[in-house]
């Protein structure tokens, strides 16, 4: 499940389909500079300048924040464990719109449910500060 201002959406499938969804939307805006260092990595912060700088338009953190999202909603029913944004990393392929995220795995739990590596996908309706940017993971 997912709901920012003026949406709300689910995502449902078999279990014989999947393990897990997880899905996020948000608001197609910057995040506010100073969770930066909450929620972005240092290697995270440098693409996001990058980013900007190379393709503006996009909120490239926001849409790292949401990718963030999605892997927790995906990664927390098979493992049952907190994950912390900054266990999560996060490299964006902007031709594909897909993303991929890296998990920090200290106590081996990625490892053990085959959750190290997950692949989603991202969308941004609009440019930023209009519209959406929504993010998909699926764990099969």
């Amino acid at each position: 499940m997912t709901h920012c201002a003026g949406f709300r959406a689910a995502a449902v499938a078999s279990s014989a389909d999947l393990r897990s969804i997880g899905i996020d939307a948000e608001l197609h805006m910057p995040l506010p500079e100073e969770i930066h260092g909450i929620v972005l990595l240092p290697e995270e912060q440098q693409l996001v300048q990058d980013l900007a700088a190379s393709h503006p338009g996009i909120a490239w953190d926001r849409l790292i924040f949401s990718a963030k999202e999605s892997v927790f909603k995906a990664w927390f029913p098979p493992t049952r464990q907190w994950l912390d944004f900054l266990e999560c990393r996060i490299s964006i392929d902007i031709p594909t719109q897909r993303f991929q995220a890296s998990i920090r795995d200290e106590q081996a739990m990625a490892a053990k449910h085959g959750l190290s590596v997950m692949n989603g996908a991202w969308k941004a309706d609009g440019p930023s500060g209009q519209g959406l940017l929504g993010t998909c993971i699926t764990v099969p």
